[in-house]
């Protein structure tokens, strides 16, 4: 594979990776019409999606940063409203509990780490299938 085959390849997943269509089938499929030859296999095209993956975190580095510090306050909270629940049920005198939904960044993250539930579900049970 030559130099600019490499970057063409690097710009066309850059495009598509964002684009509702596959990303890794319109890199196929230029392999196919040019006639990429990637001694490599694989190991290239989970290159570019790693490239990819660097070049999100690099632009949104800050909102990464962000939920990953309301998600440790939310899960934090999660266990102080546990230590309220219990002793709210074992005296008189209730306490409040905390809000969980503080911020924006709080309720993404819990939405990110529900729908990742039902894709581990698929992958424990489809393990063998895959």
């Amino acid at each position: 594979m030559s130099l600019l085959e490499a970057v063409l390849m690097g710009i066309l997943q850059g495009i598509t990776e964002f684009l509702p269509v596959s990303s890794s089938g319109h890199l196929a499929i230029f392999k196919n019409v040019f006639q990429v030859n990637t001694n490599t296999g694989l190991l290239f095209d989970i290159l570019l999606h790693v490239g990819t993956l660097v070049a999100v975190c690099i632009v949104y580095y800050k909102d990464i940063i962000r939920m990953f510090v309301e998600g440790v306050g939310l899960l934090l909270d999660i266990f102080r409203n546990m230590g309220v629940f219990v002793h709210n049920l074992s005296t008189k005198r209730r306490r409040k509990y905390y809000p969980l939904m503080k911020s924006p960044y709080r309720k993404l993250t819990l939405l990110i780490l529900i729908s990742t539930v039902p894709t581990g579900i698929f992958g424990l049970f489809l393990k063998g299938i895959i």
